[in-house]
């Protein structure tokens, strides 16, 4: 693994880790590289935040949350691989104010990957311009050393300037609400730029008796700066108020989303995206600023672009704009030219005459401007009436072909709906829009093509112990052998076999389990044999669960049980697993099959209900819901033909 990643330049640092670039040896690409500190790695609490951090982000497969590809642990200290960003919307805010219509698409996305994190009942924590990355022309939700479910106590531990008031308070609680004021100060300060907002700030809190200074916020006193912001009575000036140009439906919806009680605010990230959609409706049909859009792409209900021939859609609209302009008289009227992305060449007549934005520009009505830049579709423009006073394109990405292929295969790709068929496979798509990967017992994946690296590669997501991928003994092991986590501090043995895994032994053989943990733990010990049987031996009704003590080795069965657990019949591997939980866990739902005194769990191929399926899947849900704490470690057992004294 070692010769897997290059680690290149440092790009950023903070409390516990630092970013670097990195480079992908074996599949040829960038990454990013997040290193915990070596003075951090020792500290068993501050590595198993960083793991955390890695399950969660390993969670998400999604077009707006910033990719994780995997973990190497063979460095002194474990290092994410992640997905790396061009850079964050910081940058952005520090260069000036941004319009409206670039700052709503950028509040849309991120609404997105933050709607997704909900969803899944987790609260982001730390949501500030560095944690929303740019990937392109995508911005993305990153970063989630803080994250927590939303029952989590835990007080809040990032810096104040963008935490929510309810944040700050002691027996304050942290919910979806929280991570919408702060996103919502995000675009607050993404619209009036950086040093605007400082100042804004400085004046408000001035105004409510404050002490920040003259116009600017100083930074030996910033923490205390930001709690007087929060915890203000006081609401934030209505954008609108403090720049006429921006429209008040947008500054209504940033308001609403930084009111200071919770209760006030958008109750979740679906209600914003629906505002900001009646917004751009809204936005579109006014006749205050009238422009030309050649080809502004919407998709119902979910803000992507479908994927569709863009070449034929701006055609037909110049068609129908040549048609408008025979009819204007041909007077010169001054007029920006823009375009989104900007930078395109703008052509008349088949010469270049400019570069977008290209301001206070004379034009004839009836003029066509054509507008192109390298990867996208070329766009036309034409001034319709001398009232208009801006000219612009939204350019479309130019379909490329790519290669796609998954792991595993044979998964089906689908863009806005259709399908394009099945990985691996090569088509040409519009790189701006997102695809979903669909298979059978894995979870759904999504991802946003890059024009420039030609191919795509998805790794999908197996969904526990789905009935499509656990139809035997063995694919039910492997399932349970994929939730293993032997780290040393868990270990089970049979007591006087020392051969090494798997252990042979002959039908008939009595067995006593050895158990030992260097944690305090309770105890499930489950045998799943070759034939699909899966036997709870402890607990079952007769004994409540096992209890470990730090250090201690407890022998199962205990010798005044007076019985032996044996090995029978059929021949073949069979798997003795040990689960080890902080608490006594519950014990799983259905009503499992009792001969004697033990619970045993049949695996019945082909049914809608498998009790031994729904077992494992409990187990699988106590580990997920504390990785940290639950352990399991399996033991592998040969059974021989041979019988015992034969």
């Amino acid at each position: 693994m070692n010769a897997t990643y290059r680690k290149d330049r440092a790009i950023g640092s903070g409390t516990l880790a630092t970013v670097y670039e990195g480079w992908d040896e074996q599949l040829g690409r960038p990454v990013a590289i997040k290193e915990l500190s070596t003075r951090f790695a020792e500290d068993p609490r501050l590595l198993e935040l960083f793991l955390a951090e890695a399950q969660k982000m390993a969670a998400f497969s999604h077009a707006h949350i910033l990719a994780l590809h995997c973990v190497d642990q063979s460095h002194e200290t474990p290092w994410l691989i992640m997905e790396l960003a061009d850079g964050s919307l910081k940058e952005r805010i520090d260069q000036g104010p941004t319009q409206p219509e670039p700052a709503v698409k950028i509040l849309r996305q991120a609404l997105l990957g933050l709607g997704e994190i909900h969803r899944r009942g987790l609260v982001h924590r730390n949501l500030k311009p560095e944690n929303v990355f740019r990937c392109g022309d995508t911005y993305k939700v990153g970063d989630f050393g803080l994250t927590r479910s939303e029952d989590d106590p835990t007080m809040i531990l990032s810096l104040p300037k963008y935490v929510a008031p309810e944040g700050l308070k002691e027996a304050g609680t942290l919910g979806p609400a929280s991570d919408l004021y702060s996103l919502g100060l995000v675009i607050y300060e993404l619209l009036l730029g950086r040093q605007r907002y400082l100042e804004e700030v400085a004046k408000f809190l001035r105004s409510q008796g404050g002490e920040p200074g003259d116009s600017a916020v100083p930074a030996e006193s910033e923490n205390q700066t930001w709690f007087q912001l929060h915890l203000s009575a006081e609401e934030l000036p209505p954008l609108h108020s403090l720049d006429a140009t921006l429209p008040e439906a947008l500054s209504a919806i940033v308001g609403k989303m930084i009111r200071k009680d919770p209760g006030q605010r958008y109750a979740s990230c679906a209600e914003v995206l629906a505002d900001l959609k009646r917004f751009e409706g809204d936005h579109d049909d006014e006749g205050d600023e009238p422009t030309v859009p050649i080809s502004k792409v919407s998709s119902a209900g979910s803000g992507r672009r479908p994927l569709r021939i863009a070449a034929l859609a701006a055609g037909v609209l110049v068609l129908l704009l040549i048609l408008v302009v025979v009819l204007l008289p041909t007077t010169a009227v001054r007029v920006d030219v823009t375009s989104e992305p900007p930078g395109a060449q703008v052509l008349v007549g088949g010469k270049v005459l400019g570069e977008t934005p290209w301001e206070d520009v004379l034009v004839k009505i009836g003029t066509e401007l054509v507008l192109r830049l390298d990867g996208y579709e070329d766009a036309a423009v034409v001034l319709t009436s001398a009232e208009q006073k801006v000219l612009h394109a939204d350019l479309v990405r130019r379909a490329v072909a790519m290669e796609m292929t998954s792991e595993p295969t044979g998964a089906t790709v689908r863009a806005a709906g259709e399908e394009l068929g099945k990985t691996p496979l090569e088509v040409e798509v519009d790189p701006a829009v997102e695809l979903s990967f669909e298979l059978a017992g894995f979870e759904t994946a999504t991802a946003t093509p890059d024009p420039e690296q030609g191919r795509l590669h998805v790794v999908l997501q197996p969904l526990p112990f789905a009935a499509e991928r656990v139809s035997d003994a063995a694919s039910l092991a492997r399932e349970l052998l994929r939730l293993s986590t032997d780290d040393g501090e868990l270990r089970l043995t049979l007591e006087g076999i020392s051969a090494p895994s798997p252990i042979r032994l002959a039908i008939g053989t009595p067995l006593q389990f050895a158990l030992e943990s260097d944690r305090a733990a309770f105890a499930v010990l489950f045998y799943l044999t070759s034939d699909g049987t899966l036997t709870c031996l402890y607990p079952y009704p007769a004994l409540p669960v096992v209890e470990l003590r730090p250090g201690e080795r407890r022998l199962l069965p205990a010798p005044e049980e007076g019985i032996r657990f044996t090995a029978t019949p059929p021949a073949g591997r069979d798997f003795v697993f040990l689960f080890a939980a902080p608490s006594p866990p519950m014990p799983p739902a259905g009503e499992p099959s009792l001969p004697g005194e033990r619970a045993v769990y049949p695996l019945r191929l082909g049914e809608a209900s498998n009790p031994a399926v729904a077992f494992a899947g409990w187990l699988a849900e106590l580990r997920r819901q504390d990785p940290a704490a639950t352990r399991l470690v399996a033991l592998e057992v040969e059974i021989s033909e041979q019988r015992l004294g034969m």
